[in-house]
């Protein structure tokens, strides 16, 4: 049995707290002293949510959200019980992650989503950035079309195009990234997972 200390808060608790969370041989995640209320079997999870929060200062620190089928769920910290990210527990939290990953392996994976994005997130965000660039790639280029010479009008063009093939690109990876894409549970996404 494999014990992880992590920052962790139990079925949305404003604080979180220490607790050592373990995979047991018969495939139940335990993280407390009665086995009973504090234990559920691996076989019950159906959602696993990656994302990392990302300080100006400090380095990101990777949040994992863990939904069981009775409705509880676990939200594991690879930060400090204060928030500030630290490379001890990252590197705790991601052999965590692994571990569970490896022992998911062996139920049945099929009915489980895994997801990446912050829980709360919305594809809003995204289009508002695709509307906003591409409002101001319009209103560039028509300023630009009717006050240029005819003979220079052939070099802006592209250049406004690559301008609104960066603000659909950026658009669509804003979106993606708060509305919850799917990854790969053979292959943690480096991104979410950070040391």
């Amino acid at each position: 049995m494999d014990g992880y200390s992590l920052n962790t808060s139990i079925d949305g608790a404003l604080q979180s707290r220490d607790l050592v969370l373990c995979i047991t041989g018969d495939l139940r995640l335990e993280w407390g002293k009665d086995p009973v209320r504090e234990a559920r079997p691996l076989a019950d999870i159906t959602e696993i949510r990656l994302w990392a929060e990302k300080p100006k200062i400090a380095d990101p620190a990777g949040r994992a959200l863990i939904r069981f089928a009775d409705g509880k769920t676990i939200k594991v910290s690879g930060a400090s019980v204060t928030g500030a990210p630290d490379r001890v527990r990252a590197r705790t939290y991601l052999e965590f992650l692994r571990h569970l990953h490896r022992c998911l392996d062996t139920t049945q994976k099929t009915e489980i989503r895994f997801l990446r994005g912050f829980a709360k997130g919305s594809p809003v965000k995204g289009w508002t950035v695709f509307a906003v660039c591409a409002a101001v790639d319009l209103a560039l280029f028509d300023f630009l079309w009717t006050n240029m010479r005819a003979d220079a009008q052939w070099f802006v063009r592209p250049g406004l195009i690559i301008f609104g093939l960066l603000g659909l690109a950026a658009a669509a990876s804003i979106g993606q990234a708060t509305y919850g894409r799917r990854y790969d549970p053979a292959r943690l996404p480096r991104d979410l997972t950070p040391l």
